[in-house]
């Protein structure tokens, strides 16, 4: 049994979230990926299972990570109750649209998100004052897409609010914890699909409900609870600036990582 692994995966997926106010989907999925496929269970399935699991412990993830930053006051709660909504319809569109999609064409245009929002929060300012405005139409339409593609590279979103957030003049502190919050319940629209498409499907091994990995999703929730916490407590402690520029090595790494992958 892999479950050490899954233990390794919750501390850095916790970390990060409370860092950052991702949940771990981006370094999961693969593990999970090359975990399954080491199993003997088939590759097809292994994605979806992967996709699934990381959802399923976003959901824990982030709301541990989200309840620290409330207790910091960096919840956005009017821009969380005015997009949540939107985020979860993303979602489930993602999910039922997630075989038909060419994996190739959305990893090159995830890369490029990747690159072009690393630049963009490495030169941003914070705002002199938070003029941003909450519940436009436009801002709905983008979290509804926000949410599309999270639940197609089984992620939280945060990756993606984050940046959106920032953009709109919030705060880079607000920004991460409003996105903590959102994530969880995106990542649990995105995981319940994911369990009754899987419900029926007979290469699945045991000990899964759905497409979701019942051991790799436990192993993970049980550190990522603590070490989300220990993310969002620096949070408090680092300078603007400082946090907007290690998000931004951070989205750098990332999109290296998968240009690597793609094309290395």
């Amino acid at each position: 049994m892999d479950f050490p692994l899954y233990l390794g995966l919750g501390c850095v997926a916790g970390f990060l979230a409370g860092l950052f106010g991702i949940g771990g989907g981006l370094i999961i999925v693969p593990v999970l990926m090359w975990a399954f496929s080491h199993q003997g269970i088939d590759i097809s399935v292994a994605m979806h299972m992967a996709l699934a699991t990381s959802l399923a412990t976003i959901v824990v993830t982030s709301l541990n990570s989200a309840y620290a930053h409330h207790k910091q006051h960096h919840v956005h709660w009017p821009t969380v109750r005015a997009l949540v909504l939107f985020l979860m319809l993303g979602s489930v569109i993602g999910v039922t649209v997630a075989y038909q999609l060419s994996g190739q064409l959305l990893s090159n245009i995830f890369m490029g998100f990747l690159v072009l929002m690393s630049v963009y929060m490495w030169f941003s300012k914070e705002p002199k004052q938070e003029k941003f405005r909450v519940a436009n139409w436009r801002w709905k339409l983008a979290c509804s897409v926000m949410g599309f593609l999270s639940a197609i590279l089984g992620i939280g979103g945060a990756l993606f609010m984050v940046p959106f957030l920032k953009s709109k003049r919030m705060a880079i502190r607000y920004a991460i914890g409003t996105a903590a919050f959102c994530a969880a319940p995106l990542a649990l629209t995105g995981a319940t699909s994911y369990m009754l498409a899987g419900h029926q499907v007979e290469q699945l091994p045991e000990a899964t409900i759905g497409y979701v990995h019942i051991w790799a999703f436990l192993g993970i929730v049980l550190t990522s609870s603590v070490f989300s916490r220990i993310g969002a407590t620096l949070v408090a402690k680092l300078p603007p600036q400082t946090m907007r520029r290690a998000f931004s090595v951070f989205l750098w790494l990332l999109a290296g990582n998968l240009i690597w992958k793609l094309y290395g």
